[in-house]
């Protein structure tokens, strides 16, 4: 009797390929866990930062951030505002 697989693919070109793209969907998984990982320690350092401040120094950190941030902020809000605006 002879075996007859059904999911065999019909060439060893098409189990290439297969493997090919289950290992770019890894990569790209690896990746963005690596990502995850780095903002998490980055977030931890933060928090491990403003434990050790006063309530007034974490307010001045805070303001410092945001007026660092503003220029992405105004890009933004411009952007949507030329699109119209909030919908």
């Amino acid at each position: 009797m002879k075996y007859d697989d059904k999911n065999k693919p019909a060439e060893d070109r098409l189990t290439a390929l297969a493997l090919s793209n289950i290992t770019a969907r890894l990569n790209d998984a690896y990746r963005a866990i690596a990502d995850l990982r780095c903002v998490v320690n980055t977030l931890t350092a933060r928090l491990d930062e403003a434990d050790h401040m006063t309530s007034e120094e974490y307010g001045n950190q805070v303001v410092k951030q945001v007026m660092e941030a503003m220029p992405t902020i105004q890009a933004a809000a411009l952007k949507q505002a030329k699109r119209g605006g909030r919908r």
